[in-house]
Formats: C-alpha cells, structure tokens, sequence
C-alpha cells in the first residue's frame, strides 16, 4: 500500500491545488458590471490591459490544471507500482527472506521517486502562486491612475458590507465625476484627457484620508468608501474635497487645466444591498449634475439633496442659538454639536442647510 506521509502529501497538494484554481478562474473570469452616470466603459488601450492580465491569468490557470494531472498519473503510476510488488509478496509457494528484501528495496524506491515528483510539482505550484498573486494584484489596479480599480471596488464593497454585519459600524459611499471632461477629450484630445486623469487621481488619493477606499469606476468616475463615517460628516468631507478640486490646478505639458466634480453621497441603510447602495448613490450624483454641476448632493429618505454648508459662529456664553442652527452647546468644553435640518422639508428644489462648527 501506498506509505501514510505519501498519502497526506498527496491530499495536501490537492487541496493547494483546487484551491489555486477555484481563485484563478475566479479572478480570469469574473467581469463586474458597470454602473455609473456616464456610462462610459474603458478605453480600448485599458481594455487591451485588462484582457491581457486575465490571459496570463487564465494560462496560469491552465498550467496548474497541467501539472495537476501530471501529479495526479504519478500518484497512478506509484500505487501500480505498489500493487506490483505487493502480488509479489502474496504469491503462493515459498517466500524466502531475499524475496522480501527485494520487495521492500522496491518498494522504498517507489516512496522515493514519489517524494521527489511531489517536492518538483510542490516548488512549480509556489512559482506559479507568486506569478499569480502578482497578476491578481495587477488585475485589481486601474492600469492609467495606478489606483484601485472597480474590480478592487467590488471586493472592498462586499468586505465592509460583511464588517457592517458583524460589528454594525456605518460607512458611506461617494461617487465623483469630472464636470465636462468630454469637452477637454474633443478640444485636446484623449492624450491630454489621460494625463488629467492621472493628476485627479493623485488630487483625490492626496485629499482623502488613508483609511477611505478609492477607486477609478470608469471613464472620469472615481468612487470612494468612507468607513466609520456617518452622512453629515461625509456630506463636509465630499464638500472640501470638491472645493480643493475646483481651487486646483492641474498641469499637463504646457497647458493648465482647472477642472470641477460633481459628488454623489450616501450613507448605508440596514437592509439595504451593496446594489441597491450603488444605484441611490448613483441617482444623487444624477442630481448634483443637473442641480449645475460642482455641487455635492446626498440621498436620504428617497430624496437627492443638495448640501450647503453654513458656518455658524459660536455663541457667547449664556447665548442660546434658535431657528435649529445650533441646538446644543458645551460652553465650559468649547465643544459644538453640529445639527442638520430635517432633509424631509429639503427636496432638490430647495437647499438643505447642514450647521456645523469647528471643534
């Protein structure tokens, strides 16, 4: 019979082997689906990118399926080997010691050319998981902007919805578009369109904060996740954020550009899916292109608003602040409490005023 540590390193081949594969073909054919305002797909250049990493995926793929039927005949090879030597030794008539000598050298020498083909096929299996890793890593990053890419987006969106599940911390979802990126595409051409996008996204990867997700979602639509983050602290961060955007500069070659975004903003619901998030986000980033562009809107209770912050002075001491701009204040601490007028009294036809004070 075949020797116990063959056999587990058998069945421990097999499993970094199916597990090897089931993430190969995962990744090599797997294609999300776009959802964005402009509906813009990739490039043919990004495309090409894009086809070529699942190639070398999916030949990785295919060489695992290889050396897994290589592996597999030499296990085949080995146990017809043992059962050779075992009707050997079961033959009737008499056995002498010399007999059994033989069967035993044979059967060590079968152990060992079965060691060595599983310790060959162990070194190519971690040779072809790192040129994997490296491809799965390529796959996942947008090939122009060098961020993450919507691949990535769709595997962070499923993590944080688990992370809700299980700890039941908030987060919200932003999606940026680039006002009239088409003008600058059919005035300059797509060269300098390309290079713009590079300079965004080093902007948004400089302005957001190192625990928030980015990602380029397609075209001029990046979208980001703001973990731990409510709406109304999300609404100021997408409102500095679109104002350190519309207050830059963008150089490519000799030309500088000053670009705008329009923002979309939505804090996750219980009960609510990762697609049913990403459609509200989109429709409040709809509103914020028809509201003029360069605006920040958010969803809440089935309706777009747009955000306007309003800065209100702290009030003396012994000040109490009426009309709902300031309803509770720490005078010993210095501490303000932001408040935010009921958004159901906002539709887009009006402004939701969000009162907020520095701390």
């Amino acid at each position: 019979m075949i020797s116990l540590p063959a056999t587990i390193a058998c069945c421990l081949m097999s499993a970094v082997i199916g597990s090897a594969l089931t993430i190969a073909f995962r990744c090599a054919f797997t294609r999300p689906v776009k959802l964005g305002a402009a509906g813009e797909t990739l490039s043919e250049h990004e495309q090409n990118e894009q086809n070529q990493s699942e190639r070398r995926i999916e030949h990785l793929a295919n060489s695992l399926y290889e050396l897994t039927s290589h592996v597999d005949l030499q296990v085949g090879q080995h146990c017809l080997r043992v059962n050779e030597i075992t009707d050997k030794l079961e033959t009737p008539g008499e056995i002498g010691s010399a007999l059994v000598l033989v069967a035993g050298k044979m059967l060590v020498n079968a152990n060992q050319r079965l060691q060595t083909d599983l310790e060959d096929a162990k070194k190519e299996i971690q040779r072809q998981r790192e040129m994997m890793t490296s491809c799965m890593q390529e796959s996942r990053m947008d090939a122009l902007t060098a961020i993450p890419n919507r691949r990535a987006f769709d595997y962070e969106i499923i993590r944080v919805f688990a992370d809700r599940r299980r700890n039941g911390t908030t987060f919200c979802l932003l999606i940026l578009d680039i006002d009239h990126f088409k003008r600058i595409n059919d005035q300059y051409g797509h060269m300098v369109g390309d290079q713009l996008l590079k300079s965004f996204s080093r902007c948004l990867t400089s302005t957001f904060r190192e625990t928030d997700f980015i990602a380029r979602f397609g075209g001029e639509e990046f979208i980001a996740i703001l973990p731990k983050t409510p709406l109304e602290d999300a609404c100021r961060a997408a409102d500095r954020i679109r104002q350190v955007i519309a207050s830059g500069r963008h150089r490519v070659g000799d030309l500088e550009l000053q670009v705008t975004a329009s923002i979309g903003v939505k804090e996750v619901e219980d009960h609510e899916t990762d697609a049913e998030l990403l459609q509200r986000t989109d429709k409040s980033l709809y509103a914020a292109k028809n509201g003029g562009r360069n605006w920040v809107y958010y969803y809440q209770n089935g309706s777009c608003f747009r955000f306007e912050p309003v800065v209100t002075p702290p009030p003396s001491d012994g000040e109490v602040a009426t009309d709902g701009e300031l309803q509770s204040a720490d005078v010993e601490s210095g501490s303000w409490e932001p408040q935010t007028t009921s958004a159901a009294s906002n539709p887009v036809e009006k402004s939701a005023e969000v009162s907020y004070a520095e701390i």
